[in-house]
């Protein structure tokens, strides 16, 4: 066995096994000359591409080369998750900044006379502004400073928990350049949470400021209006966060349930590698692992066994076209229809649990010297068949042999990928027809007991036979789950922002309401006097949350339903306008806006009419 992450390269011969001009399904590396543009190089090589069309005016119709840089090949799929998230600490930081500036423009409320006594006595208002704007610039200064003090536990455990298979993930961490971009949302924060109490000051009328009385309410309705404003905007953030996480947790719902068309439960999975050089060997190497698969047979626990090249969610396979016979021939090759292409053993579809539609599956009797035969999917059969009996007719491609293959039988479609990529017409061949796909395989055992536990009798079988044959083992469901980990990964990674966003929502929300409450006790007061019972009151201030809670819905509606068009991509069996997912998002924030305004409403509720009307 070798250790988990190695790499071996090997060296491309020359002259290449096959000369058909089928596969345009590599890539070539290439380093520019200095001062050498993409632009340039794409047109040389468009150059290039006519060239070749000349000569294979049939083959390479309607083929090209394009130039990609480098680093968008290894991250270019990752951006929408990058982006996404990236997104959602933006949501945040906006909500927290929100929440500042509630309390900035409660604290300077209160100060309004301070504010214009200062103003009276000579001092700008460009003065007053820069102090409170100097105070806002402390605030997220301390709140940098704890960020940065948790921040290295956190991205720990994001690294230990984030998917292996995002590109350059190991080479985050805190440096100078996440300091500075730190500083730089400082900076940003102090000015987003400064803008409401300094927009205030900039409007301060001297004479009407010296008159209000903030005790008894009286402070303005452009100052109400404002806070009002800042509620609703927390509401609508919030509710983004929420109705998107509700489109990722669809999203995971429907992968966890969606049939891939196979059985992943009880199956353990080894990859086996056996040196081979010439076409002998190679037919000896399928024979050889014929024989494994009969000693697995055996081993107790064990109920089936098979060999595949092309394993759903697994590291190999091909595709390609295939052409139909007694079928008109296009006019050109690039019209072929296309399918998946594996190769399998005997007893696979029993093994995985895919079902014989019609025919039969593969047999030991189907070698490299016999004639050749093949399995197709039921799409692939729609595809080329329609709603005729496939079963008799011959098929060819182009993996490795021009040979016709006489279909055999008929079996239900995979999602290959994964269980998000859709069920596509899938043509299986034997291993042992195609012996030089059938040294390096996987091998799939359906067992009675935890399938690791027979990992060490597999290993021991395998080594007994040829210590040169490479193997390492794995479990069906690991491999699905591990096909569908990076998708889980940003529905968790959303969800906490989410919650973490609702959190802020409810103190934003409870400290709002319980600052209007203070401000409105003499009012209160006046109404308790005129008869207004407790449940009036109650009502009142749950009315005015619930009516600022329906604003910010209508407005986190109308954006969720702009960046919800931008996660479409990330998104499988769930519109990107998912009803359920905003109806559930609206359902919670409204909760979490009730319950942060109870308290307030309650504590209102339960004023003393004398007290109250002599609060100062």
């Amino acid at each position: 066995s070798y250790p988990k992450g190695a790499l071996v390269w090997l060296g491309a011969p020359s002259q290449p096994e096959s000369m058909v001009r089928t596969a345009f399904n590599y890539r070539a590396i290439a380093k520019l000359k200095p001062g050498v543009s993409l632009e340039t190089a794409q047109s040389q090589l468009d150059t290039i591409g006519e060239r070749l069309r000349a000569v294979y005016p049939d083959e390479n119709k309607d083929k090209g080369f394009a130039v990609v840089p480098l680093r968008e090949q290894l991250v270019g799929k990752m951006r929408p998750m990058f982006l996404l998230l990236l997104g959602a600490v933006g949501l945040i930081l906006l909500i927290a900044c929100v929440n500042v500036a509630h309390l900035q423009l409660a604290r300077s409320t209160t100060r309004m006379k301070e504010m214009a006594l200062r103003t009276v006595l000579g001092a700008s208002r460009w003065r007053v502004v820069r102090q409170v704007l100097i105070e806002s610039l402390l605030l997220a200064t301390v709140g940098g400073g704890v960020g940065v003090l948790i921040a290295s536990p956190l991205l720990r455990g994001f690294l230990r928990l984030a998917p292996a298979d995002i590109p350059r993930l190991n080479e985050v961490h805190l440096g100078l350049m996440s300091l500075g971009f730190i500083a730089i949302v400082c900076v940003l924060a102090t000015l987003l949470s400064g803008f409401a109490p300094a927009w205030q000051i900039l409007q301060l009328n001297v004479n009407e400021s010296l008159k209000q009385d903030t005790a008894r309410g009286l402070t303005g309705r452009g100052v109400s209006r404002l806070r009002s404003s800042l509620v609703v905007a927390e509401i609508a953030l919030t509710f983004v966060l929420a109705a998107g996480t509700g489109l990722l947790v669809r999203t995971m719902i429907k992968l966890d349930s969606s049939d891939p068309g196979y059985r992943s439960d009880r199956i353990l999975v080894m990859d086996a590698h056996a040196p081979a050089k010439s076409l002998q060997e190679y037919i000896q190497r399928a024979q050889m692992f014929e024989n494994l698969f009969d000693h697995l047979r055996a081993v107790p626990g064990v109920q089936s066994v098979a060999g595949v090249m092309g394993l759903p969610s697994g590291q190999y396979g091909s595709n390609g076209k295939y052409q139909v016979e007694g079928q008109a021939m296009p006019a050109s090759s690039n019209d072929l229809p296309q399918a998946n292409w594996a190769l399998s053993s005997p007893q696979y579809f029993a093994t995985l649990g895919i079902p014989l539609m019609r025919g039969r599956e593969f047999a030991k009797s189907d070698v490299y010297e016999s004639p050749f035969v093949a399995i197709i999917s039921q799409s692939l059969a729609r595809q080329s068949f329609g709603e005729q009996d496939p079963v008799g007719r011959k098929i060819r491609c182009g993996l490795d042999s021009d040979q016709w293959m006489t279909v055999v039988g008929v079996v239900g479609d995979v999602r290959q990928d994964s269980p998000a990529s859709a069920p596509g017409p899938t043509l299986y061949m034997p291993l042992n027809q195609h012996p030089y796909r059938a040294n390096e395989i996987q091998v799939v055992m359906h067992t009675q007991l935890a399938p690791l536990s027979l990992m060490e009798t597999a290993r021991r079988m395998v080594q007994g036979m040829d210590p040169q044959i490479a193997i390492k083992f794995t479990t069906m469901e690991d491999m699905v789950a591990d096909s569908t980990a990076t998708p889980r990964f940003r529905t968790w990674l959303v969800g906490g922002f989410a919650i973490l966003g609702l959190v802020l929502a409810m103190l934003g929300i409870y400290g709002v309401m319980t600052y209007t409450v203070a401000q409105r006790t003499f009012e209160v007061g006046v109404r308790m006097t005129f008869g207004a019972k407790p449940s009036d009151i109650l009502g009142m201030v749950l009315s005015r949350a619930m009516r600022l809670t329906a604003a910010g819905l209508l407005v986190g509606l109308a954006l969720t339903a702009i960046a919800a068009q931008f996660m479409a991509s990330l998104l499988f069996g769930v519109p990107a306008e998912d009803p359920i997912s905003f109806g559930i998002a609206c359902g919670v924030l409204a909760v979490v806006a009730l319950v942060a305004a109870y308290i307030p409403a309650r504590r209102a509720a339960s004023v003393n009419p004398l007290t109250a009307i002599r609060y100062e």
